[in-house]
């Protein structure tokens, strides 16, 4: 039964769509709703099973996406942003399954309402994308090279307190991406210097701090 148990948790979690952001009163104890998922699945009673087990899941995924949302900086002088977006949830297929989990903020500048967009993730799903891209500019010298030739222009790759950090080469494609362990941020709209603005806001060494907790 212990097997068949943990199989359940595992296909639940895959299984769990877009869950809303918990808020203040709205908390539950996790685990009492596992001890009343465990009690459900030993009594053969599937449909609460999936339910209670789908709470969990989305209060464990909102804890942790919700976390990330004190590293979105405030906007800079002459500059607005709106409130703070936190997005958390799974959804599978029999061919694949992907997970998400980011928080998100539109920074407007006053003057000619040029939006920058800022987004952090903790997603594993969300980092490889961004890491196989990232590293194969790093990694791969002849990438370069072959785009030198065709003329192409090639992202810059830099590091900046432990993270890798690859920015845009076109001086009007604003966007940078940084990734570390399974974390993501990625700054785009604007020029360089409109994402650059954004991007340096943000506490790179808190955040990798906190990336590491979650990873224990």
């Amino acid at each position: 039964m212990k097997r068949g148990f943990w199989i359940i948790i595992i296909a639940i979690f895959l299984a769990v769509a877009s869950a809303p952001v918990v808020t203040a009163g709205q908390e539950e104890d996790v685990e009492k709703l596992i001890e009343e998922g465990r009690e459900a699945y030993r009594n053969r009673n599937w449909n609460r099973a999936v339910d209670i087990f789908g709470r969990v899941v989305s209060l464990i995924q909102n804890e942790t996406t919700g976390s990330l949302a004190k590293f979105i900086p405030e906007p800079p002088s002459g500059w607005t942003g709106d409130e703070i977006e936190v997005q958390s949830g799974s959804m599978s297929t029999q061919e694949m399954s992907v997970t998400q989990s980011s928080v998100t903020r539109d920074y407007h500048r006053d003057s000619d309402g040029t939006t920058v967009v800022l987004m952090i993730s903790n997603s594993p799903d969300i980092y490889a994308g961004y890491a196989q891209m990232i590293k194969s500019m790093k990694g791969n010298p002849m990438i370069k090279a072959m785009a030198k030739q065709q003329g192409a222009e090639v992202p810059s790759i830099e590091e900046k307190d432990g993270w890798d950090v690859m920015i845009a080469a076109d001086k009007e494609d604003g966007e940078i991406s940084a990734i570390f362990e399974d974390a993501v941020v990625n700054v785009s709209g604007g020029s360089r210097d409109d994402s650059r603005a954004i991007f340096d806001l943000v506490d790179l060494k808190g955040l990798a701090k906190l990336i590491r907790e979650q990873n224990k």
